[in-house]
């Protein structure tokens, strides 16, 4: 039987102390909520958090509206000898995306009724995303038409 190996309680609990305080000293120190001071009888400060997503979503501007999600069809026939034909079939599932460039709004498209308490908003047309197809889930078929 092999000797166990002893580690001291003042080592394990060292190291993991360690750990710790590397670990609170290299994390990041952004606020994870949203900050609410008040400072007078009508005056409230409120600062907001998580910048990087906010920054992120005014980098991006762009709403999805839709996502259409569909297949291309490919379909092929052959002449052959006397009155054997063939045919063959490829469908491959694609997913479009639509959005909306929320860049292209300004303060001339938002219109307010006060006495209907309604707000209108002309929102841009519509921009066509990327087009990803799927091939690996694609469906196949071949074979021999006859008259």
């Amino acid at each position: 039987m092999k000797n166990p190996i002893h580690v001291p309680l003042s080592i394990l609990l060292g190291s993991t102390l360690a750990a710790f305080g590397i670990g609170y000293i290299v994390a990041p120190t952004e606020r994870l909520d949203t900050e609410v001071t008040d400072s007078g009888l009508v005056n409230t400060t409120t600062t907001q958090v998580l910048t990087a997503t906010v920054e992120s979503l005014r980098k991006e501007n762009k709403l999805q509206v839709f996502t259409y999600k569909g297949a291309a069809k490919v379909s092929t026939g052959t002449d052959g000898l006397l009155f054997i034909d063939g045919a063959q079939e490829l469908n491959v599932p694609a997913v479009v995306n639509y959005y909306l460039d929320l860049n292209q709004l300004t303060l001339a498209d938002v219109e307010f009724d006060e006495s209907a308490k309604l707000v209108s908003v002309s929102l841009p047309k519509l921009q066509v995303g990327d087009i990803a197809f799927h091939p690996a889930e694609f469906a196949y078929q071949a074979g021999v038409v006859e008259p």
